[in-house]
């Protein structure tokens, strides 16, 4: 699949309202789903600890308890590869629905072969994972919704 025909699939999901979508031919899968500001497609790539890809989802809410107002965006510090558990098989350290304070570890992202421990740097209960395990993210990508705590 080209770049162009996925922007065109983008396109059509913020014409029709559609929220997310998931495409696969033959070896390859392509999931793409609204991010919490409803105008920017996440795509999802196909690492998973360099073992071959299992049921791995995008995790959201699924209802949306929290108004979008009253929810802040943890963002990636760094480029590098974004992980949810400590180690492969263990536990995520949040998932949707976790109380979360600043200094609450979110995740992990690897850069050159370091594991960096990324925290919330915001209180409040997770409502949204907007990457997946092991994919590749950029500087400043958002990766967890929180609602802040009143």
């Amino acid at each position: 699949m080209e770049l162009e025909e996925i922007e065109r699939l983008a396109e059509m999901m913020g014409r029709c309202g559609i929220e997310s979508l998931e495409l696969e031919r033959g070896d390859w899968r392509l999931r793409l789903g609204k991010s919490c500001s409803g105008n920017q497609p996440v795509r999802s790539g196909n690492e998973n600890y360099g073992e071959p890809k299992q049921e791995n989802f995008v995790v959201s809410s699924p209802q949306k308890a929290h108004d979008d107002n009253s929810c802040r965006i943890v963002h990636s510090p760094m480029i590098g590869s974004f992980y949810r558990a400590p180690a492969p098989g263990r536990p995520a350290f949040v998932e949707v629905g976790s109380t979360v304070s600043a200094d609450s570890t979110v995740c992990i992202i690897e850069a050159m072969k370091v594991l960096n421990e990324i925290t919330a740097d915001i209180g409040g209960i997770i409502v949204e994972v907007l990457v997946e395990d092991g994919q590749a993210v950029e500087f400043g990508q958002p990766l967890f919704r929180v609602a802040v705590k009143e």
